[in-house]
């Protein structure tokens, strides 16, 4: 099995708890030979969000080998070719843009691919386990109800880019404070402190907010947005901003 860790924009780290937990029930026979857990740091990374990862990382491999479970976790790094400042400053492309976003598959969609493949060509599969939701924006859940006609069990298609390899998606119809619900009352199974999480994205916020939601009035954390520190895609990054 193999699983990103879903570190980006608007998902949150619930997934990476969940499939921990699994493991935990099963006879050590049955279990995987190894749970690759993958995050993508493309070097221009916010410092608060890419210390948060490291942090989180180490923590994971440690508590993986104190409890014999086989979670190996990656720090992926794009090509150097392909880096942020290889490409603005050495090949001269204009800074990234909406109709010419080179950025993301670049610093993020390139490496983990290459690790998913590596993957399948050494064990002949792979399931990538992720923490994408429908209620992350429109355009994510009318994609998502597109590929539900291909599953070939409940919430596990095939994927459409990458041969040889599955799909899972556990939270897809979890929306934001359910993320947060189980983040702030479920202990973190490998001792990092969820709290931490939670301030971070208070920090993204405007004014600090980010409750837990009791209500349909209740502001949430959903207008947190993490992005490149270098980021020219949007107008004005809030989230920075806040965070500074």
């Amino acid at each position: 099995m193999e699983y990103t860790s879903p570190l980006d924009d608007k998902t949150l780290p619930s997934t990476p708890q969940l499939v921990k937990r699994a493991p935990i029930d099963l006879d050590p026979a049955e279990r995987l030979n190894s749970d690759h857990v993958i995050s993508t740091d493309t070097l221009v990374e916010q410092p608060l969000v890419a210390a948060w990862v490291d942090a989180s990382l180490a923590r994971m491999s440690t508590a993986a080998g104190e409890q014999g479970l086989p979670f190996v976790p990656h720090k992926l790094t794009p090509e150097v070719e392909n880096t942020f400042w290889v490409n603005l400053i050495g090949k001269g492309y204009p800074a990234p843009r909406n109709k010419f976003r080179w950025c993301t598959e670049r610093l993020k969609i390139m490496p983990s691919n290459k690790f998913i493949h590596d993957v399948v060509r050494s064990n002949g599969e792979a399931i990538l386990v992720l923490g994408t939701r429908k209620a992350e924006s429109q355009r994510r859940a009318i994609t998502m109800s597109k590929l539900e006609s291909k599953r070939v069990r409940e919430r596990l298609a095939p994927n459409a880019s990458l041969p040889n390899s599955l799909v899972y998606t556990p939270i897809e119809d979890w929306n934001n404070d359910d993320v947060w619900l189980f983040l702030m009352q479920v202990k973190n199974p490998w001792g990092h402190d969820n709290k931490s999480l939670l301030g971070m994205y208070q920090g993204a916020t405007e004014g600090g907010a980010c409750p837990l939601v009791v209500d349909s009035s209740t502001p949430s954390c959903s207008t947190s947005r993490f992005g490149y520190w270098v980021c020219t895609v949007v107008e004005k990054d809030r989230s920075m901003e806040a965070m500074i």
